[in-house]
């Protein structure tokens, strides 16, 4: 009898990266294509920009995690460009909204 593992039945959980990067960047590319969502200590421009500065990255994240590219394939600018999302991710958290 083979016993089933919590990794096949939790597999969302198991990609927990891949699923995260998914969601953010689909729900990032929503509010700015629709304008949802707005912080008011910036312009909405400003915020766009914010927003656009956070998917940047995190599509870089995602070829990462897709295996186009590695880790230390990747430039300077580019890790810069991730560590820079997830700062703003963490920054703007509660304005992440709709």
């Amino acid at each position: 009898m083979k016993l089933k593992s919590k990794i096949d039945e939790n597999f969302p959980w198991y990609a927990l990266c891949s699923n995260f990067l998914d969601l953010v960047i689909s729900s990032l590319e929503n509010m700015i294509e629709k304008g949802q969502s707005y912080i008011h200590e910036m312009s909405f421009k400003e915020w766009k920009k914010t927003l656009k500065e956070m998917l940047d990255g995190f599509k870089i994240a995602k070829k990462i995690d897709n295996s186009e590219v590695y880790m230390d394939e990747i430039s300077k600018k580019d890790r810069d460009s991730i560590n820079k999302s997830f700062d703003l991710f963490k920054k703007h958290f509660w304005n992440l909204w709709d």
